[in-house]
């Protein structure tokens, strides 16, 4: 039977309470992940923020709700 240490990661991508929104984004971007853990200065666990909680938090502070258009440009 296989340990759970032999196929869990170790090189753990994490973020603070503190840690900008954008520097959230390209962290999962960069390490091509969908979730990163939030600890506070103590290394508690706070939560996770997920490319689903960023996609929903973005939607929420659209006010002036443009096509999508507006956003790809005039080479399409």
């Amino acid at each position: 039977m296989s340990e759970i240490s032999n196929i869990m990661s170790t090189d753990m991508v994490t973020i603070g309470l503190r840690t900008p929104i954008t520097k959230v984004i390209e962290l999962l971007l960069k390490h091509n992940i969908n979730s990163v853990p939030v600890f506070d200065e103590n290394m508690s666990l706070l939560g996770v923020v997920t490319k689903k909680d960023l996609l929903k938090w973005t939607y929420e502070l659209m006010l002036d709700h443009l096509p999508i258009s507006s956003y790809l440009g005039n080479d399409v």
